[in-house]
């Protein structure tokens, strides 16, 4: 998945809260290292403080960082605009991280049980599930072969979701949607 430099930031700041400017330059120079976002950037001009500081910069201008200042260091964190950005970004396919995924004798089956209120919600779960590979058995009920325990974690976490979305790993499916 290409992430652009933008992107790569925010997940930083996401995932570690307020951090140095010199803290953030080196682990985005590490994850864009074998991105595919840098690779038209001509080697000999490439200066990633510079391109990181450029984005930085861009960012604060969107609203979506905020430098604090005090003393000789400057701390940047995300606002509230940024947090929301973040969350907005597309899921990481974990089908697709792992393609090497042989089945394991056990299908997934993730239930939802969403109000006509969280209808948003409900509708990008869903499209999120399509994405991974999940076939829907009816109303409300999809399964799939892969495990996505954490890819449904990720879910509820992101969406604020318990009881909304169950996961059961069942042996056995009858009609088995997988079989011709």
């Amino acid at each position: 998945m290409k992430k652009s430099l933008q992107h790569i930031i925010l997940e930083i700041l996401s995932e570690r809260g307020l951090l140095s400017k010199e803290d953030i330059v080196p682990e985005a120079i590490f994850r864009v290292s074998d991105s595919s976002s840098l690779k038209a950037v001509d080697e000999r001009s490439f200066k990633p403080e510079y391109l990181i500081s450029r984005t930085l910069k861009r960012l604060e201008e969107r609203g979506f960082v905020n430098f604090e200042y005090s003393d000789d260091t400057c701390s940047i964190s995300l606002t509230s605009i940024g947090r929301e950005h973040v969350k907005q970004q597309p899921l990481q396919n974990p089908i697709a991280l792992h393609p090497d995924f042989s089945f394991d004798g056990f299908y997934r089956v993730v239930m939802l049980d969403f109000g006509e209120e969280d209808r948003k919600i409900r509708d990008e779960v869903r499209k999120s599930l399509v994405s991974i590979g999940c076939i829907q058995m009816r109303s409300g009920v999809w399964v799939t072969q892969h495990p996505i325990e954490e890819f449904i974690e990720f879910l509820r976490e992101k969406h604020a979701l318990n009881s909304e979305i169950t996961l059961m790993k069942v042996a056995d499916i009858s009609p088995n949607p997988f079989e011709e």
